[in-house]
């Protein structure tokens, strides 16, 4: 399970969503299933930006946190940019047994605006290298053929969009 909630601003609010949902999932899941849940992108890597958080990438750290857990089939749930995460991965692994994802289209992302407006974010300011992070991981993923790879999945699958999820604009 990827993040919850994305904020590189921890407040109160944010803190008290989080906490909240984190319980929800391990009270409504935590006696059935062993719930293993990264806190991704947020970990502190040397490697330098321009090279980091491609999609590839991205999809081996994931494997990499379950291999460390000794988990080798799992569900896969991520919400906002983490959805995307976890549909790329199930996308490109045979270990996904199942998939939701939340606050993400599995058809029709806005790959495309979404690297336009992390690259002007970048441009206005060049110093914040998480942002260089973004804009590699949807430069990434220009071209990928979704329809089709989508339609290769054979795992029960959940696609929800909520509706603060939708409309012409998306923020990071």
């Amino acid at each position: 399970m990827t993040g919850p909630v994305f904020s590189r601003t921890p407040n109160p609010a944010n803190v008290a969503l989080q906490t909240q949902i984190k319980e929800g999932y391990i009270k409504l899941l935590g006696d059935r299933y062993k719930l293993l849940m990264s806190d991704y992108p947020h970990i502190e890597s040397k490697a330098k930006d321009e090279t980091l958080l491609r999609v590839q990438d991205v999809c081996n750290d994931y494997l990499a946190i379950a291999d460390a857990a000794r988990i080798q089939r799992f569900a896969a749930i991520g919400y906002s940019w983490g959805g995307n995460t976890v549909l790329q991965l199930a996308t490109r692994s045979q270990r996904v047994a199942a998939l939701v994802v939340g606050g993400w289209p599995a058809i029709d992302g806005p790959y495309d605006i979404l690297l336009q407006t992390v690259e002007k974010v970048h441009r206005e300011s060049p110093n914040r290298p998480e942002v260089a992070r973004y804009v590699n991981y949807y430069k990434s993923l220009q071209g990928w053929p979704e329809r089709a790879e989508v339609a290769k999945l054979k795992c029960p699958k959940l696609n929800f969009i909520d509706a603060g999820d939708s409309g012409d604009t998306y923020f990071i």
